[in-house]
């Protein structure tokens, strides 16, 4: 924040839509990550490459894993869209209260 004379402005919401932007980076690669596993994951139990109870073991805790990764996917979208949609909605805001204090300059009385 910047104080100039009377009024205090926000001036730098870029460090904020950085995270954003290496949020959604982030997401993108899980979400391939999560694709090339599950493909990976059917093929091996395809073959008979890898088999016996240590293969079950593992397969099946990754079926059981596996079943929450769409939630986890979009529940991260979700929250990328919020911090987007809050700094949207702060640059419009701010931009409307600099238009109405430009607007009202003379007839604003600051302390």
């Amino acid at each position: 924040m910047n104080q100039i004379q009377d009024q205090i402005i926000i001036t730098d919401t870029s460090k904020f839509e950085n995270i954003i932007k290496i949020l959604k980076e982030s997401l993108l690669r899980i979400d391939n990550n999560l694709k090339t596993e599950k493909e990976m994951m059917k093929k091996i139990d395809k073959t008979d490459i890898w088999s016996g109870v240590v293969q079950e073991k593992i397969y099946s805790k990754y079926i059981e894993l596996s079943s929450c990764y769409n939630t986890v996917v979009e529940s991260l979208g979700t929250y990328i869209k919020f911090l987007d949609n809050t700094i949207f909605n702060y640059k419009d805001a701010e931009n409307i209260l600099n238009r109405s204090i430009d607007k009202n300059m003379d007839n604003l009385n600051v302390n």
